[in-house]
C-alpha cells in the first residue's frame, strides 16, 4: 500500500514537473516550481522580506525573474528599464485583486486602484474631470485648500511643542491626520478640525489596516483563502474592522450630501458631482455610477492619498532632524527666496531646487510601496524574448531601482544632492517610480508633490527639528506592513526666531 501511495505521489510530481517545464518554455528564468508551493520555499530562504528576496533572486536569474506563488504564475521586474518598458504596455494595464483588497471592494470590480482595465478607463476620466473642477488639479484652488490645512497644522505643532516637556514630541503617524484631511477636503468640500472624532476614527483605521499585513510573495498572497481560516493570525480581523470603518464613513458622506441637496442643482464638491451622476443614470442597468462605486472610490483615495504622502514626508523630516547641516541648507534657501514670515506658495517652490531634491530623495529612500501597483497580463506578449503569459501577475520591485548601487553609488545614504546636476538643475527625476509608470500612474501625483513641498518649506521655515543627544537614536530602516513606514521616534521642535 505504501509503495502504491509513493508511486502515485511520484507520478503526480513527475506529471507536474513535465507540464510546468513545457509551460515555462520562453518564460523568464527562475527557481524550480514545486507542486502546490511554487517558489515560496526559495523566496523565503532567500530572505524573509519579499523585496529583498527578489533582489537576491535577480542576482542569480537576471532582472526579469519567473516565480510561482502557490498556483499563481508571476514575474518580478528588478530594474528601472524593465519596469518602464513592461508597465507602459497595454497588455499589462490590468491589476490583480485578491485577499482583503477583494473584500474591501465588496468582491466586485469597483474603484480606480484595483478596477479592471475597462472600468478604469471610464472611471479615471470622470474622476480626473471631477477633481479638476473642484480644485484637484487647479493650482489656485488646490493651493488655497493646502494653505488652509497647513495653517491649522502649523498652529497644532507649535501648541504641541510648547506643551511638551523640553519641546520633545513623539512622531508616530504624526503627519497622517493632516494629509488625510487634505484628501477628504477634495472629496467632500470641507475640512475637519484636527480633534474631530470622525476624522481620527478614519485615520486610526487607515493605520491599523496598513500595519496588519505585508505585501509581497508570502503565504497570504499565494493562499488568500487562509484569511477566513485564521482571521486573527493573518490580520484579516483587523483588516475587516478597518474596511467596515471606511465603508461606514463613505456611506455617511453619501447620506450627508444627499440631505444637503446641493448635488441636484449646484454641486459643491466631488461627492456632489458623483451623487448627481448616480441619480442621472439610476435607470441605466449598465451604469458605473452607484453608491458602492462611490464608497470604494472614497476608500481608494483615503488609503492611497493619505498613507503614502504622509509616510514619505515623515521620512524626509526624520532625516532633516538627523542631519542639521542638510536642514540648515534647506532653511537658508527658503529664507533667501521667501523670507521668514510669508507663507510659501507654488511660485516660490519653482525656485527652491534643494527642497524639490529633498522631496525626490525622500521618495527614493522611503519606498513606501515596494511593489507599487501590481499588474496582470491580459494578452500574451514577449519582452526581451521572454513570454509574459495571459493571467500572469507582474511584481515591480521598486527597491531594486531605488537602491541600485550601480546607478546611485551610495543608495543607503539620504542625500538630496544626487538629484541636482552640475549646473544646479534637477536630474534623475524619471527614476522616481513611486507614482507608477505608464498610463496607470497615480492620479494624485500633483496633489502629493505640491502638498509635500508646501508643507516642507513652511515647517522648516518656522521650526527647527532635531534629535538631542539624550534621546534614543531613531532607526532609519523601514517598519514592515502593507506599506513601509518609519519607526516611531522622538524629536525636539523649536520655534525659529
Amino acid at each position: 500500500m505504501i509503495a502504491v501511495i509513493l508511486w502515485y505521489v511520484f507520478s503526480v510530481f513527475l506529471i507536474w514537473f513535465m507540464w510546468d517545464l513545457l509551460r515555462s518554455q520562453d518564460t523568464p528564468p527562475g527557481p524550480f516550481k514545486f507542486p502546490l508551493l511554487g517558489t515560496l520555499v526559495q523566496i523565503s530562504l532567500a530572505d524573509p522580506i519579499p523585496y529583498k528576496a527578489f533582489e537576491k533572486l535577480a542576482k542569480k536569474y537576471g532582472d526579469v525573474v519567473s516565480i510561482k506563488l502557490g498556483l499563481k504564475d508571476a514575474i518580478v521586474l528588478n530594474s528601472y528599464q524593465s519596469i518602464r518598458d513592461v508597465f507602459t504596455r497595454d497588455e499589462a494595464l490590468e491589476r490583480p485583486v485578491y485577499g482583503p483588497w477583494w473584500d474591501r471592494n465588496f468582491k466586485k470590480d469597483l474603484g480606480i486602484i484595483f478596477s479592471s482595465e475597462e472600468l478604469w478607463v471610464k472611471i479615471r476620466k470622470f474622476v480626473t474631470k471631477g477633481f479638476r473642477d473642484y480644485g484637484f488639479g487647479k493650482k489656485n484652488s488646490m493651493e488655497a485648500v493646502i494653505h488652509e490645512e497647513l495653517q491649522e497644522f502649523t498652529d497644532y505643532i507649535q501648541n504641541l511643542a510648547d506643551s511638551s516637556p523640553g519641546n520633545i514630541v513623539h512622531f508616530d503617524t504624526f503627519y497622517h491626520l493632516t494629509f488625510l484631511n487634505l484628501v477628504l477636503s477634495m472629496l467632500v468640500g470641507k475640512r475637519y478640525k484636527h480633534d474631530d472624532k470622525q476624522l481620527r476614527y478614519v485615520m486610526d483605521n487607515v493605520n491599523h489596516f496598513f500595519k496588519s499585513g505585508v505585501v509581497g510573495a508570502g503565504i497570504m498572497t499565494a493562499y488568500p483563502f487562509l484569511r477566513y481560516v485564521f482571521p486573527t493570525m493573518t490580520g484579516f480581523k483587523i483588516q475587516m474592522e478597518a474596511i467596515q470603518a471606511y465603508h461606514s464613513y463613505a456611506r455617511e458622506v453619501l447620506k450627508e450630501q444627499r440631505q444637503l441637496g446641493d448635488y441636484k442643482t449646484d454641486p459643491q464638491c466631488f461627492a456632489d458631482e458623483f451623487i448627481h451622476k448616480i441619480e442621472e443614470t439610476k435607470n441605466d442597468p449598465n451604469t458605473i455610477f452607484t453608491d458602492e462605486q462611490f464608497i470604494i472610490l472614497v476608500v481608494d483615495f483615503i488609503q492611497a492619498g493619505s498613507e503614502t504622502t504622509s509616510n514619505v514626508f515623515n521620512v524626509a523630516m526624520l532625516h532633516l532632524a538627523l542631519n542639521q547641516e542638510m536642514q540648515d541648507k534647506l532653511y537658508k534657501d527658503i529664507v533667501q527666496v521667501i523670507g521668514t514670515d510669508r507663507y510659501p506658495n507654488l511660485k516660490d517652490i519653482e525656485k527652491l531646487t534643494y527642497a524639490k531634491a529633498v522631496m525626490y530623495e525622500a521618495h527614493r529612500y522611503s519606498i513606501v510601496l515596494p511593489h507599487l501597483g501590481l499588474r496582470q497580463v491580459t494578452r500574451d506578449f514577449y519582452y526581451n524574448n521572454y513570454l509574459f503569459r495571459k493571467g500572469t501577475q507582474i511584481f515591480p520591485n521598486i527597491p531594486a531601482v531605488s537602491y541600485d548601487k550601480e546607478f546611485w553609488g551610495d543608495p543607503e545614504n539620504f542625500r538630496p544632492e544626487r538629484f541636482i546636476g552640475a549646473e544646479g538643475q534637477l536630474i534623475n527625476l524619471d527614476r522616481n517610480l513611486n507614482f507608477g509608470a505608464g498610463k496607470r500612474n497615480c492620479i494624485g501625483e500633483m496633489l502629493s508633490k505640491d502638498s509635500f513641498l508646501l508643507y516642507l518649506t513652511r515647517l522648516i521655515q518656522k521650526f527647527k527639528f532635531s534629535i538631542p543627544d539624550h534621546l534614543p537614536a531613531p532607526r532609519t530602516d523601514p517598519m514592515l506592513g502593507f506599506s513601509l513606514t518609519a519607526h516611531p521616534y522622538d524629536a525636539k521642535i523649536e520655534l525659529r526666531l
